[in-house]
This record gives structure tokens, C-alpha cells and sequence, in this order.
């Protein structure tokens, strides 16, 4: 496709012009902006705010310095480094003290983004290969989505993920959908629950705070409902927090299993990650 010249005054006005329409037109509530570095970042500061509007843009890096710069011109763009740390994470099941260099007290991304809330956070897109093509277990995707929806960040779920697609680079990660699509798949029912209950406990109003960080176990919370992750693959382990948003006594259960109940004693909660599967706990 041919590129337009954004330093022409004929073109720049035609699409700032055009973008100060189309909520009104549409009703739409934000934009996915595509290869964000290929214009200059001033045009997109005045096409930003002459939209109106929630603007996401793409840039396909792992830098975090090249990365994080680009939110200065609009709202957010989308979370590659956070990408690639969970890819090695829990594809490739690399230390999970990666997550706290980036998410941690002392982590690179609330001291180098200018607001993590409004970064576009996923774990598969159509740009590059699916989760399940590098790593087939269930269990380690399962932290991976789950991760995905309860960070920071606003959670995007590529098509496809719901049903455990797996394919490899462009074209292959965009298989068709129909008549594929299975209400009752266990990807999709986990991302039901997981969905469920962000919106129930309203995770998105509360700052995420790191609870426990190891090689093979990561904890955070935000408000009252504290998640559990793991990349052992389906090694069950048992970890003691004392780090927790609980008193004395409170009893939480897992939102993807309600009997699994556990109860605060002496200041600690003692979670059993059974089987290597993610935990969420809220207040029961």
C-alpha cells in the first residue's frame, strides 16, 4: 500500500479532519493505530487529540526506552516489552523475576511509561506466532492469560485464543474462526470466569502492587483480589505469603474454583498452586 505524506498540509488536514469526525459518525469509543514509528510523532499528537477518543498505537519493539516514548504522543500503545517478558515467562519458561524488572517496586515500567493503565497488554496477535505454537501446554497459557487480564494495562484477546488456536507467523495466526467457535472449550470458559470477575471486583480502578516474586512463582494484587501465577508447567508448589491485602482470619476463594478456599492464619496465606494452574482470590 502507498504511504501518505503527513508533512503535506493537504493530507495532514484531510486526516486530522477526517478523525474529528468519525466518533460522532460511528459512536466508536478508541482506535488501534497501525506501525505508529513509520510517521512522525508530532502528527500523531494532533491526530490523538482531534480524535477525540481512546488512540492505541503499535510499536512492534521490545525496548522499553523506544517503547515508552511514543505515549507522549498518544494515550497508549501496546505492551511489546511486557509481551516479550511473558513469552519467555511462560512460554519458554525463563525466571519469573523477569516480571518483577518490569512490574516490581522498583520495575522499569511505572518509572518509564508515562501512565501502564493505558498500555494495550496481550499475550497472541496477528502479528506474530501464537502462544501454543512455541509452548502447547495448556497449563503455562492458562498463567499467560490470565496474566494478561489482571495486570496493568488495558487486556486485548486475539480471536482464535478462546479456542486454543495455534498457529505460526502471518498468514498462519489468522485462521478462521467459523465454524471453529466452541462456547464450552476450556479456554473459553476460563477467559469467561477471568472476565467475570475483573469486572465484578473492578480490578481496573486498582494499582497493582507485587506481593511475592520468585524463579518459579509470582503473586500481585490490586484492591482485594490477589493473583497467583506459575510457570512450573504442572509442578504443584506451595508458597507462604505474609505480603497480603488480608487481616487475620479472612477467608478468599479462587474465582476458577470456588471450593478452593484458604484462610489468613497468623498473617499468612498459604496458596497451593496444584497442578501448575493459575489462582485469582477474592474476599469469599
Amino acid at each position: 500500500m502507498p504511504d501518505l505524506d503527513q508533512n503535506n498540509d493537504f493530507v495532514r488536514s484531510t486526516l486530522i479532519n477526517w478523525v474529528s469526525s468519525i466518533k460522532s459518525k460511528y459512536n466508536i469509543d478508541g482506535l488501534r493505530i497501525d506501525t505508529v514509528p513509520e510517521v512522525h510523532p508530532d502528527f500523531w499528537s494532533e491526530f490523538s487529540a482531534a480524535s477525540n477518543m481512546y488512540c492505541v498505537g503499535e510499536v512492534f519493539n521490545g525496548d522499553i526506552n523506544y517503547v515508552s516514548q511514543y505515549q507522549n504522543y498518544m494515550d497508549g500503545v501496546l505492551s511489546y516489552p511486557l509481551y516479550f517478558s511473558m513469552l519467555n515467562v511462560f512460554a519458554y519458561q525463563k525466571s519469573m523475576y523477569e516480571l518483577e524488572s518490569l512490574l516490581g517496586p522498583y520495575g522499569t515500567y511505572p518509572s518509564k511509561f508515562k501512565n501502564v493503565n493505558y498500555l494495550g497488554t496481550f499475550i497472541d496477535n496477528h502479528d506474530n506466532a501464537r502462544f501454543l505454537h512455541s509452548q502447547s501446554s495448556y497449563v503455562l497459557y492458562k498463567n499467560a492469560i490470565t496474566m494478561t487480564l489482571f495486570t496493568s494495562g488495558i487486556p486485548i484477546i486475539y480471536y482464535g485464543t478462546e479456542q486454543g488456536y495455534s498457529g505460526g507467523n502471518d498468514p498462519l495466526n489468522r485462521e478462521s474462526l467459523w465454524p471453529n467457535y466452541n462456547t464450552n472449550h476450556e479456554l473459553y470458559t476460563l477467559i469467561s470466569k477471568l472476565v467475570h470477575a475483573r469486572k465484578a471486583n473492578a480490578v481496573y480502578k486498582e494499582t497493582q502492587i507485587q506481593r511475592y516474586a520468585s524463579t518459579n512463582f509470582y503473586a500481585f494484587s490490586r484492591g482485594l483480589t490477589l493473583v497467583c501465577l506459575t510457570n512450573t508447567g504442572g509442578s504443584t508448589i506451595t508458597i507462604q505469603l505474609s505480603y497480603i491485602p488480608y487481616t487475620n482470619g479472612q477467608t478468599v476463594c479462587n474465582v476458577l474454583d470456588t471450593s478452593d478456599c484458604i484462610t489468613v492464619s497468623n498473617g499468612v496465606l498459604t496458596v497451593t498452586m496444584t497442578g501448575g494452574l493459575p489462582k485469582v482470590y477474592v474476599p469469599k
